[in-house]
């Protein structure tokens, strides 16, 4: 440790003063180690090769980054040496946003082994990078197996091994051996179905689907699952209403004689032109007609479907959840049957699949590749069920690329903040973050006066605070935001009054500001006279970091996915403080860790992040720190920016009790 010196002598009046600041100093120190803390140019994730408890790659370049826009579409780039099997689970020709090692043994949360077993059945031609996302949430939600009916790039060899090494999932080839079994199975032979056969395109699907969720229930039936799914690699299961988040809670609310389970359909909604990741990106939702008032559906429907056929553009009619019994068979991709009885169905009031159809322009058009079909009113009717498609085959096909360009603007495009919101407010209309809710971070826009003093607390509370409160309350569905706390931290500069007072700098350890115990417990001291009601409110700490000044290029800020986070990597940590005592999560190193951060991140942006939830089955604690970019000029400016924490409540919620634990 070096000495702290003044000109002259050590012990001169300014060396004296030194060492009584000095447990001041270490104290402020401890305080701020404590504290510390979609639309960018470019995302990266780091991935953590190894470490010590606590570590993070910062003066040896220990890790791999890749580089990605919007969590994930360029080809990967390596800027350190990777280990030598990488190859054998990465595609090599993949765009993958991460890496992931098969073998792992971490489990999701959300998964109960003593619940109702779920199995999904898929036909999927998709990336791995989208399936293994994909999957990722669903495993996280509570879905035991997967079932893949792999075609297309899934199919290459490289990229169902990488499946196959991911716990829970079966890939099934079409190969020889499937076609034989499905060209003798019951359903070929029925006539709702052979109505589809020798027609083209959509209509070819439709067939494929069907015969892959019947074998599918002959696998769910060997592996005893308890209900199956067929549900596509664009769509995301929405457990609305569930306590924890869960599917297999959803599914345990239902009597024993209730056989099927219609989960009602939203559509996604774009609110950009250059939508890359829509998993990620966008969370704006249409309601179906099920969930909402009918006399708003009815007043709004043309302006909901914008001069297109429909209210939904594709599908309206949802997808079904089917107890595995004897004599269960498909009724179509959406719905299922039985050869023995009538079944009992009944629709969730709240629980939802989101569809994510036709959010990027890429989307659009390669429709104009689709099938063998020529760009007519008649062959498009041949080959495309639902009439939007039709129209979307035919505009990608007819138009150039700046006329396609404007008619998906026109027509998919919902960049109208004011329409937005009075959509938003009749109910037609749905902000849901998944499935970020799981992995416990969002990147947002986030635009505050320029003519803050943020060294003046009465200008940033007054100035900056009603907008992070409203923010929150958009992003997060509080009914009520309590900001208790802000932190402007400064990378290497010292106050110039005085050498001996050290900044605020960036916390360069991994970490999380809060644990089970003093996430309710700072209630106490915060809200003493309503903490005991409020810690029976379902509520979480959210914090607001952004930069005070862009692009970032020094200690940037890297967050975890908290999904990938077990709870033995969480850490204790006990601070002292004059008058009170805090608690905080170091974090030890993992190689299951998902790492993110934004290369360039500017002060229009912000990252929301949970540091706890009261919650079981969701994100509850996002671990975070400051690490030094290597990739960063060297005169790069030190990086200033400040942190909001607040207290998120959900009085709109059933009471609960918090959880006491991991």
């Amino acid at each position: 440790m070096r000495t702290l010196r003044s000109p002259g002598s050590f012990l001169t009046a300014r060396g004296v003063q030194a060492l009584i600041a000095l447990p001041l100093l270490l104290a402020v120190f401890a305080l701020s180690l404590q504290w510390g803390g979609g639309h960018s140019q470019e995302h990266q994730q780091l991935v953590l090769a190894g470490g010590f408890p606590g570590s993070f790659p910062g003066d040896k370049q220990d890790f791999v980054q890749v580089t990605t826009r919007s969590l994930g579409q360029e080809q990967p780039h390596k800027t350190a040496e990777a280990k030598p099997d990488d190859a054998a689970y990465q595609p090599q020709n993949d765009k993958v946003s991460e890496l992931w090692r098969p073998g792992n043994s971490w489990k999701p949360g959300g998964f109960n082994t003593n619940g109702p077993q779920l199995a999904f059945i898929t036909t999927t031609s998709d990336s791995f990078k989208q399936i293994k996302l994909w999957v990722q949430y669903h495993q996280a939600v509570g879905v035991a197996k997967f079932y893949l009916f792999v075609d297309g790039q899934a199919a290459r060899p490289e990229v169902s091994a990488a499946l196959r090494g991911i716990p829970g999932v079966e890939v099934i080839p079409r190969d020889e051996n499937l076609k034989y079994a499905q060209a003798h199975s019951r359903i070929w032979n029925e006539t709702w179905l052979s109505a589809f056969f020798h027609k083209p395109c959509n209509h070819e699907l439709f067939v494929l689907q069907s015969l892959n969720m019947e074998a599918g229930i002959q696998l769910a039936k060997r592996d005893k699952m308890d209900w199956v799914l067929h549900i596509d690699t664009d769509e995301l299961m929405w457990p609305g209403g569930a306590p924890e988040y869960n599917l297999q809670r959803v599914l345990e609310t239902y009597d024993a004689d209730v056989d099927l389970v219609v989960f009602p359909n939203y559509e996604s909604l774009p609110e950009r032109d250059d939508v890359t990741d829509p998993f990620t990106e966008v969370t704006l939702f249409k309601r179906n007609y099920h969930h909402v008032v009918s006399d708003a559906y009815f007043k709004s429907y043309h302006s909901v479907a914008r001069g297109n056929p429909n209210y939904f553009i594709t599908y309206g009619n949802g997808k079904s959840a089917a107890r595995v019994q004897p004599g269960l068979r498909p009724n179509g991709a959406h719905r299922w049957y039985s050869y023995v009885k009538t079944p009992r169905e009944e629709t969730s009031d709240q629980a939802a699949v989101l569809h994510f159809t036709y959010n990027r322009f890429q989307d659009l058009k390669s429709r104009r590749d689709r099938c063998d079909c020529a760009p007519t009113e008649e062959d498009a009717k041949r080959c495309f069920i639902l009439p939007f498609d039709r129209m979307a085959f035919l505009a990608a096909s007819l138009k150039s690329d700046t006329e396609l360009m404007e008619w998906f603007r026109e027509r998919l495009v919902w960049n109208d903040p004011k329409v937005v919101i009075d959509l938003l407010r009749n109910g037609l209309f749905v902000r849901l973050y998944t499935p970020q809710v799981l992995n416990g971070f969002q990147l947002v826009k986030l635009s505050v006066p320029a003519d803050i003093d943020w060294d003046d607390q009465e200008q940033v509370k007054a100035g900056y605070y009603p907008a992070v409160e409203e923010l929150l309350k958009q992003v997060t569905g509080a009914t009520r935001v309590h900001i208790f706390d802000n932190t402007a931290r400064h990378g290497h500069i010292k106050d110039p009054k005085d050498p001996l007072i050290l900044p605020r700098r960036p916390v360069s350890r991994v970490h999380v500001d809060y644990t089970v115990k003093s996430g309710a417990g700072r209630l106490n001291d915060l809200l003493p006279d309503e903490a005991d009601s409020l810690r029976r409110t379902p509520f979480a700490i959210v914090q607001v970091w952004r930069p005070l000044r862009g692009p970032v290029q020094d200690s940037a800020l890297g967050i975890i996915d908290a999904s990938t986070v077990a709870k033995e990597d969480l850490l204790p940590s006990t601070l002292h403080f004059p008058g009170r005592t805090g608690y905080t999560y170091q974090v030890a190193a993992n190689p299951n860790h998902r790492w993110y951060y934004t290369k360039g991140m500017n002060a229009d942006e912000a990252y929301v992040f949970v540091c706890y939830d009261s919650r079981k089955g969701r994100a509850r604690f996002t671990p975070h720190t400051g690490f030094i970019d290597h990739s960063a000029p060297a005169d790069a400016p030190p990086r200033e920016s400040i942190e909001i924490r607040s207290y998120c409540f959900f009085e709109d919620l059933e009471p609960q009790e918090y959880a006491e634990d991991l």
